[in-house]
């Protein structure tokens, strides 16, 4: 299910917001991303930012939502495709 991961977030890129606990160390498995089941706090969000990291978050309308700071920056790669059921 993860496998697809690597088509949506080009390399290099932080995957925040995985949907199910612990699914989080799945999608490092089947894929090339470092994927994270938390989500940065605004501060840390923005360190990362300065420093140049990529980030990409899950935002699917069935699942968990990103924070308005991250899905109004541009910048930040929205994934919404279903990958997992919730």
């Amino acid at each position: 299910m993860f496998r697809q991961l690597d088509t949506l977030v080009p390399p290099g890129y932080f995957v925040f917001n995985c949907p199910v606990a612990f699914d989080d160390l799945d999608a490092m498995f089947f894929s090339n991303c470092q994927v994270y089941s938390w989500v940065p706090s605004e501060p840390d969000y923005r360190e990362m930012k300065s420093k140049g990291i990529k980030i990409a978050v899950f935002d699917h309308p069935d699942g968990p939502k990103a924070p308005d700071y991250l899905k109004n920056d541009p910048q930040v790669l929205l994934i919404r495709k279903k990958l997992i059921e919730f």
